[in-house]
């Protein structure tokens, strides 16, 4: 049975908003591996995981996108699933989606030093 932790940070997840309405409920991962039915209906921004404690925000997306880019730790994109989304992408598609994300990283990244009061991040 997953324990509390009191370092737990706030995790950020994904949810599908269209099969959220369309659908009696979708199931909800934590990262300790307990799960959660979301109801129709569900109006909190956060959801409590009942085994480890986590507080975790739900950023609803109103289309079925399947795949949000995010980043790793070491700044390298990756694709973090929509949960709800029943649509899974082919290697193919994965592939291409993190080239096209880290071309989008590179022609935009910005070092911390380089940025001066005023400076546009775009």
């Amino acid at each position: 049975m997953p324990r509390y932790n009191f370092l737990n940070r706030e995790p950020v997840t994904f949810i599908s908003g269209k099969k959220l309405v369309e659908n009696d409920g979708i199931a909800v991962l934590c990262n300790c591996g307990c799960v959660a039915i979301l109801r129709k209906g569900f109006e909190g921004e956060r959801w409590r995981c009942f085994g480890c404690g986590s507080s975790i925000k739900m950023f609803m997306l109103e289309n079925d996108s399947g795949h949000v880019i995010g980043a790793s730790p070491d700044g390298s994109p990756k694709l973090i699933p929509v949960q709800g989304n029943e649509r899974e992408l082919t290697p193919e598609e994965k592939k291409k989606a993190l080239e096209s994300a880290a071309e989008v990283i590179k022609t935009s990244y910005k070092p911390a030093g380089s940025l001066r009061r005023g400076d546009s991040l775009t």
